[in-house]
């Protein structure tokens, strides 16, 4: 049984500024807020006392959606022994309602940027904690959220309403500020999906790759976009499929230009009872014809074939 003491702590009592347990995101939450405005805060804050002061271990949301217009709040204040390390199982047992809510990937990421810089836990302890908040401990997993916790606000919030891959900012975290805005607002623009937005942006990164400079990158590819965006004549849709022909032929040429070549034959012989198709990525140089007839109709077989050859002759 863990101890602890009921007490109401003044506003200008609590210490804001030791925020290593604090791992909640975010931390806007409309639907609390005026929750606390229309029934004041119901559940008490979990703090720890250090000197004159109160550490926040759990309820940081809570107070920082509305320290400004509360200054008594409900604790309690857990023993002097209890360790950091129940402290921070605590912490993370009641903001998961003890198991009954997942972690978001940006809360995973800011609970091992907290292990790696605050507290000096042994194996056991560190795994017991990764296991509660559902965090898959290896080198990759620990490396890849520390990247996410240096992330900007913004990418962070494109990840969590899921219009962002965390594969997709991590291709992009080695460009400028500049050409993040300049993407991100293309992606804006579009309204692109979770989906599109990562097939943009991975054909972007496959792009860049070949580039040397960012700013030659910037001419070339983005504002050839941008010009794309500005046909007042395409709609979204039509804007889209633009954008994706121009960066599939910049990706890959040689497909790219025997696709227009295909589709100029295609057009130059398909008709309703005749379909011509491809390989994937044109793999060989075989194509096949696919002829629609009624069974042992030869003639009409024979007509659709010298028909065929009549186009291609032409």
């Amino acid at each position: 049984m863990i101890k602890s003491e009921f007490k109401t702590i003044k506003l200008k009592d609590i210490n804001i500024e030791n925020k290593k347990f604090l791992f909640s995101y975010p931390i806007k939450d409309d639907f609390l807020k005026n929750s606390i405005n229309n029934l004041g805060i119901i559940s008490p804050l979990i703090v720890e006392q250090k000197s004159e002061k109160y550490n926040i271990i759990s309820g940081f949301k809570r107070f920082l959606l509305s320290n400004n217009f509360i200054t008594d709040f409900p604790c309690l204040v857990l023993d002097n022994d209890i360790s950091d390390f129940e402290k921070f199982k605590i912490s993370i047992e009641n903001n998961t309602f003890f198991g009954k809510r997942n972690l978001n990937e940006i809360e995973k990421s800011n609970i091992i940027y907290n292990l790696c810089n605050f507290f000096h836990f042994n194996e056991l302890e560190t795994r017991k904690i990764c296991k509660m908040a559902g965090i898959v401990i290896s080198k990759f997993n620990i490396d890849r959220n520390l990247i996410l916790y240096s992330f900007s606000d913004d990418i962070k919030n494109r990840i969590f309403n899921k219009t962002l891959a965390l594969d997709s900012a991590l291709d992009i975290r080695f460009f400028s500020e500049d050409l993040k805005t300049d993407i991100f607002g293309i992606v804006d623009k579009l309204s692109l999906n979770y989906n599109l937005s990562k097939e943009f942006i991975k054909s972007l990164k496959n792009i860049y790759d070949d580039y040397d400079d960012s700013l030659v990158f910037k001419k070339d590819i983005i504002l050839k976009i941008l010009s794309i965006l500005s046909i007042d004549d395409f709609n979204n849709e039509k804007k889209i499929e633009n954008i994706r022909n121009f960066l599939f032929e910049k990706i890959h040429p040689d497909i790219y230009q025997k696709e227009k070549e295909f589709l100029v034959l295609k057009k130059k012989i398909e008709e309703e009872n005749v379909k011509l198709f491809h390989t994937d990525y044109f793999e060989n140089a075989n194509f096949s014809l696919n002829i629609t007839f009624k069974e042992n109709d030869l003639s009409s077989l024979k007509n659709i074939l010298n028909s065929i050859i009549n186009k291609i002759s032409n």
